[in-house]
């Protein structure tokens, strides 16, 4: 095990300068999660496209998440977290909080009519 995160390791030092092009891609795939597929807020955005590339480099996930917050922060001159928390606050929490209230309304709704016999 030790011996395969060496390896891992080895191979993201090795490849830190010529994937921040491929890193920079998968950092604005966050982005594109947050705002064009199903409801999905940063944190679970992030280690899908960590994942990826990971598995793409043979690379640790955090050496991945490393590469892609380091590659955004150079060429967008902001944090990739905060510009995914800004994404997930217009895309994600509204989605998520009307889904919320409309089952906690169909939770009352259920329990004023109480059971039906």
């Amino acid at each position: 095990m030790n011996r395969t995160r060496t390896a891992l390791m080895e191979r993201e030092d090795m490849i830190r300068e010529g994937a921040q092009d491929q890193a920079l891609h998968h950092a604005h795939s966050i982005g594109k999660m947050i705002q064009d597929g199903p409801t999905m807020p940063f944190y679970q955005a992030a280690d899908n496209a960590g994942v990826a590339m990971a598995r793409q480099h043979g690379i640790t996930e955090t050496g991945a998440k490393e590469l892609m917050a380091e590659a955004f922060e150079e060429a967008e001159g902001r944090s990739l977290r905060d510009h995914g928390k800004e994404l997930e606050s217009t895309y994600h929490i509204p989605i998520r909080d009307a889904e919320r209230a409309a089952r906690q309304a169909t939770r009352s709704q259920v329990q004023r009519s109480g059971p039906s016999l």
